[in-house]
């Protein structure tokens, strides 16, 4: 039961993470993002963006997503 526990973490990380770029792609900031790291601003090691600013973000935006439901 262990492994289907951990997939569903794993999916309900996936489904933030896609709310999160989402979330970054309707901002006004996102055209500055996306033309200092084009293809490679939302990559990632892991559970980890690779991008600095992006990986703040997603702290920020998973931390008030489990704390109060929106951003």
């Amino acid at each position: 039961m262990q492994c289907e526990s951990k997939k569903h973490k794993d999916e309900a990380a996936f489904d933030l993470h896609a709310d999160y770029q989402d979330w970054v792609k309707a901002q006004d900031f996102y055209p500055t993002l996306l033309a200092n790291r084009g293809t490679a601003l939302f990559l990632r090691d892991g559970d980890e963006y690779r991008y600095m600013p992006v990986r703040v973000g997603y702290k920020a935006y998973q931390m008030i997503q489990n704390n109060r439901g929106t951003i």
